[in-house]
């Protein structure tokens, strides 16, 4: 079964206004003279745009194919994952964000080479720019998949037109034409989300029934607290793994720590972090 129209022009209308955005920024607001301004924004921007697409830029499509279905198959332990990610943001918020700025260069991995030697920074600059091509390759392949599944949408031709309308609006607008595309696609992902859960429940009979379903399935565990590396999830596998994968997302990958210079101070910087966590 292919989208309705409605599907379509929401669908149109998101690649118009990155586009739009992109334009806008690096053609009519802003000439993007600096440096500073195209990679930082100048450090002007606020709060909850730079936190929703914090947000946005950690949450990719793949993800949210993703997740569902590692509920469906092993059960609801992956609720446990707002503890430590509050101790990633934490650690995020109290050790590395004072850093990046203090440092004030536009690649965190700038310290590196003050704090150890020109190699080091090359050899982990040159592992980031590696996983990120192989990252970027599964979240564009993936929700092409879908794509084409529902729009009869050559699956290539979905993974191109992604890819050129991102350059597009990255490369004319810089930082601030991502952040405020970013806060566009977070607010879609939020409804979208909303909208799903909400007719979830009114198809499936209500709240009641999806619980009862979801108990008689064996999917709601949250007591597995057994030192078996065997079993997917655990308390522990959650808690540890977590608390490592949060704070390497946060504070160590050039995507996400470079919106936190995007703000002019610190304080707003670690308010930032917060926000995105909530």
């Amino acid at each position: 079964m292919y989208l309705s129209w409605i599907d379509y022009t929401v669908f149109v209308l998101l690649l118009i206004f990155s586009c739009g955005i992109g334009i806008y920024q690096g053609c009519i607001r802003s000439k993007q003279t600096s440096t500073k301004e195209f990679l930082l924004a100048n450090g002007r921007m606020k709060i909850l745009p730079t936190a929703m697409s914090l947000l946005a830029s950690l949450t990719s499509a793949a993800s949210l194919l993703g997740m569902p279905v590692e509920f469906y198959y092993f059960g609801s332990m992956l609720v446990y994952c707002v503890v430590p990610w509050f101790i990633g943001t934490y650690l995020t918020m109290k050790f590395f964000i004072p850093k990046f700025h203090y440092v004030g260069n536009a690649s965190i991995y700038a310290y590196l080479e003050q704090r150890f030697s020109l190699t080091i920074r090359i050899l982990v600059t040159g592992s980031f720019i590696l996983v990120t091509i192989l990252s970027m390759a599964t979240i564009l392949y993936g929700p092409s998949i879908a794509l084409s599944q529902v729009t009869g949408l050559n699956i290539w031709l979905s993974v191109g037109l992604c890819g050129i309308v991102c350059t597009v609006y990255t490369s004319i607008g810089g930082m601030k034409a991502v952040i405020w595309t970013d806060v566009i696609q977070a607010s879609i992902m939020f409804i979208g989300l909303t909208l799903s859960i909400i007719f979830g429940f009114i198809d499936l009979g209500g709240v009641s029934k999806v619980f009862e379903i979801v108990n008689n399935g064996n999917r709601l565990q949250f007591a597995d607290i057994r030192l078996d590396l065997s079993i997917r999830y655990t308390f522990w596998s959650i808690f540890i793994g977590v608390i490592f994968s949060s704070t390497a997302q946060y504070a160590c990958i050039q995507t996400q720590a470079q919106r936190y210079m995007c703000v002019k101070d610190t304080k707003t910087a670690q308010r930032v972090a917060w926000t995105n966590y909530v």
